[in-house]
């Protein structure tokens, strides 16, 4: 009825505004429900209102000029409607634990700011602050960059979320040095440049010269801020860690975002035969690895690029082909240590198959390296 009905008008007594009978409010959450599902559905809902169905039904009415809770108090038909008190949430701001936010312009001249953390996983507790380290002297071997962009990656939202033991969101930026240390020849004041760091979100940074890159003008800021840390990412983990070859197989998790892009090229560049998207296996599947095994005639994969966790992690293990690598770029099963079923190494081949973590702040020490890769 609620879902095949041209209208409805529900009937309730004492279930809204000043309640006399809350169990019958409960229909009012049930048709809130629905008309957000379905936005086409007209169900009203009031208490001893006749009127209000005629009205509200008018062909000529639009439904977004219609209100569709009502309420009687006093012989006088009332809309409970919910509105903002921003002189109450801002004493309740005051009255709490937390400081009270004000909507700033971010470059501020002579007023630097980074991003604090609260308390993990409360977004509201996330806002900019004075940097007090930043009237300290620039190192000789550091340059100081005003961010255009920054990259919201999956790792910084893992922390935002309180999913990572770590405080410190933003791990790659572009945007134009300001200062450059004495040692520094390589960069310049106005330079464009690209970086994978590991200070918070800031209107200046400071960063060490060798991290950062020179880029050319006429990219865009938002493509200069998204390449690094997926790139890099992909490089270090197929050409230095993995040496995937011509001809071998790799298997892609999460091909369609950042880093699986990357890998699919960079996989793709090398001529290596890539599973992903382009042989339908999903990764939220635990027959990946029987799809697997018998797509590769019995082989199994070369070298897989795992961010799965928990049972998908050990299916993506027990595919893998004589002297395959596997390499960990996920953190969760790392995070929660997670055991890994060792009985894998007693099936043929499996000896010399070894399994390698990923670790993104160690990379960074070679992204100046990795950046200069044509």
């Amino acid at each position: 009825m609620l879902t095949f009905a041209k209208g409805i008008l529900w009937v309730t007594t004492g279930g809204s505004m000043e309640s006399i009978n809350p169990e019958a409010a409960m229909v009012t959450g049930l048709m809130r429900t629905l008309r957000t599902e379905n936005a086409g559905i007209r169900i009203e809902s009031a208490a001893v209102i006749s009127k209000i169905f005629e009205i509200a039904f008018a062909s000529e009415l639009e439904s977004a000029n219609i209100d569709l809770e009502y309420t009687e108090r006093n012989i006088q038909i009332l809309i409970p409607r919910v509105l903002p008190d921003p002189e109450a949430n801002k004493a309740s701001v005051q009255n709490s634990d937390f400081p009270a936010v004000e909507d700033q312009l971010f470059y501020q001249e002579d007023r630097p700011l980074l991003l604090e953390v609260g308390t993990a996983g409360l977004m509201d507790t996330k806002r900019f602050v004075g940097d007090l380290e930043h009237d300290q002297p620039l190192p000789d071997d550091f340059v100081e960059v005003a961010p255009k962009t920054f990259s919201l990656n999956f790792r910084d939202v893992m922390i935002a979320m309180g999913h990572l033991n770590e405080t410190v969101m933003g791990h790659e930026c572009a945007g134009v040095i300001t200062r450059v240390g004495k040692n520094i020849t390589h960069l310049k004041v106005g330079d464009h440049v690209a970086a994978m760091m590991r200070v918070r979100y800031a209107n200046y940074i400071r960063l060490l010269g060798i991290a950062v890159s020179k880029v050319p003008n006429n990219i865009p800021w938002e493509e200069e801020t998204s390449m690094p840390m997926v790139f890099c990412t992909a490089y270090f983990s197929l050409y230095d860690t993995a040496r995937l070859q011509k001809g071998e197989t790799v298997l892609i998790h999460a091909a369609a975002g950042g880093i699986g892009q990357a890998a699919i090229k960079l996989a793709q560049l090398v001529g290596a035969d890539v599973y992903v998207t382009d042989h339908i296996f999903s990764n939220r599947n635990v027959s990946l690895a029987t799809g697997i095994i018998a797509a590769t005639n019995g082989k199994g994969r070369d070298v897989a690029l795992n961010s799965l966790s928990g049972q998908l992690f050990h299916v993506t293990w027990k595919c893998m082909a004589m002297f395959g690598r596997m390499i960990e770029i996920g953190k969760r099963d790392v995070e929660i240590n997670t055991r890994l079923e060792m009985s894998g190494f007693l099936l043929a081949d499996r000896t010399e198959m070894p399994v390698i973590t990923f670790n993104v702040p160690a990379m960074k020490e070679l992204s100046s390296k990795l950046l200069a890769q044509p």
